[in-house]
């Protein structure tokens, strides 16, 4: 058994799940669904022979989930970019487990409404369509990427410092739930979230 404990410092700007607001815009910092599909290839529970998938997708796949490379240089521009803005709590999760939990998260926490834009979420290039990879990428956990909400002004000053960074959605005002637009597969997506165990 190994136990860890860190122990910091919090910088001057606070990253909160319940920090949403209404009218704000949500980012990810990168794409979903690899961890999971390297996994499945490490554990031959996918031939990528028979998906016809790339060489590059199948390397940053195992990549993703044998050596998983934290965005920690995505904070300080994130703390950067807030040097024009009042605000000094902010919405942000990391999505370990699951795109789809993490994003739920931050709208049970923040008691309202995210709205999810299927057609901007990003995905690595030759990442195949259809239902069982929809379900790899909005379930699949353990990818840590961030999810972000922030004021429409101050997202799109971040994006402009990082071009990894997804504008993806936006919170309104409602229900905490998660409503996927201009989803072709919306019937296929049924929240089985991710478990670490």
């Amino acid at each position: 058994m190994i136990s860890i404990t860190a122990i910091g410092i919090q910088s001057k700007l606070k990253l909160r799940r319940n920090a949403c607001k209404p009218g704000e815009i949500l980012l990810t910092t990168g794409s979903h669904g690899l961890s999971k599909l390297g996994f499945q290839i490490r554990s031959n529970q996918i031939n990528k022979k028979n998906f016809n998938l790339s060489e590059t997708l199948i390397d940053l796949s195992i990549n993703a989930f044998c050596r998983p490379i934290p965005k920690y240089k995505i904070l300080k521009k994130i703390l950067s970019s807030s040097e024009s803005f009042i605000k000094r709590e902010i919405g942000c999760t990391d999505s370990s487990d699951g795109f789809y939990q993490a994003i739920f998260d931050l709208s049970t926490e923040s008691q309202c409404k995210a709205v999810i834009d299927y057609q901007k979420i990003p995905k690595k290039e030759s990442w195949p369509n259809g239902e069982r990879w929809d379900q790899f990428y909005f379930y699949g956990g353990e990818d840590y990427e961030l999810l972000i909400s922030l004021p429409r002004e101050w997202a799109s000053k971040l994006i402009q410092m990082d071009n990894e960074i997804t504008e993806i959605g936006y919170f309104t005002q409602g229900s905490p739930t998660v409503e996927i637009i201009n989803n072709p597969n919306k019937n296929n997506l049924d929240n089985k979230s991710y478990s670490h165990f």
